[in-house]
C-alpha cells in the first residue's frame, strides 16, 4: 500500500538561517518517504518561495486542509515549539489520522514509521470491513431493474416471489422491505459510531 504522507514540523523561526533549517529538515524527511515507496507531502516546500502575502492563520488553514487530504503524518523530532505543529497534531488526531513521530532524522526511523502507518491504516480498514459486507448483502437484495406490475418494486424476493421497495402490495415482498430497511438502519447507526472514534 502507498501512503500519501503529510510531514509535520515548524517552519517559521527566530533567523532566516532557523527558517532554512527547518526547511531542510522537512524536505530530508521527504526524501526518506520517497525512498520507503510512499509520496510525502511536504508544506514547507510550498511556501518556502512564495512572494505572497498571507497570515499565519491562512497559510495553517491551507496546510491542515492538505493534511486532512492525506493517508497519514509523520511528525519531525521534538521539539515542537511551534503552535502550527502543534495544531497539526492536535487536527490530526481528533480525525484520527494516522500519525507517526519521528525520533531522529534517519532512513531506518521513517521506514519504521512508514510501517507503523501502514498497519495503522490496514487496521482502521479491517474495523471497518464487517459493516461494509453488511451492506454489500443489503445492495444485493437491490434490483433496479425489477418490476411486478406496480411500478415500485426493488427488493428480490428470497425463492420466486414479489419484489418490492415497500410500495408493492404483496405481503411477501413488503417483510422483504422492511426487513431490509430496518438492516440497512442499523448498519447506518454502526457506520455512525465507527466515523465518531
Amino acid at each position: 500500500m502507498k501512503l500519501v504522507i503529510y510531514i509535520a514540523g515548524p517552519f517559521r523561526a527566530a533567523s532566516a538561517a532557523c527558517v532554512a533549517q527547518n526547511i531542510e529538515n522537512a524536505s530530508k524527511v521527504g526524501e526518506m518517504v520517497i525512498r520507503a515507496g510512499h509520496y510525502p507531502l511536504v508544506p514547507h516546500l510550498l511556501g518556502s518561495n512564495s512572494k505572497w502575502d498571507m497570515s499565519d492563520e491562512l497559510i495553517l488553514a491551507w496546510t491542515q486542509a492538505l493534511m486532512l487530504r492525506c493517508n497519514a503524518m509523520i511528525v519531525l523530532p521534538r521539539p515542537y515549539t511551534s503552535a502550527g505543529t502543534m495544531a497539526e497534531i492536535t487536527l490530526a488526531k481528533n480525525r484520527d489520522l494516522p500519525t507517526a513521530f519521528m525520533q531522529s532524522l534517519n532512513d531506518e526511523n521513517v521506514n519504521r514509521s512508514c510501517i507503523e502507518l501502514v498497519r495503522a491504516l490496514e487496521s482502521a480498514r479491517a474495523l471497518y470491513r464487517t459493516p461494509l459486507l453488511r451492506l454489500d448483502k443489503i445492495m444485493d437484495m437491490i434490483d433496479p431493474n425489477i418490476d411486478c406490475g406496480d411500478n415500485s418494486c426493488l427488493f428480490k424476493a428470497k425463492s420466486g416471489g414479489m419484489r418490492t421497495n415497500g410500495g408493492c402490495r404483496c405481503p411477501e415482498g413488503l417483510s422483504r422491505a422492511n426487513l431490509g430497511l430496518r438492516a440497512l438502519a442499523q448498519l447506518v447507526k454502526e457506520v455512525r459510531i465507527l466515523l465518531e472514534r
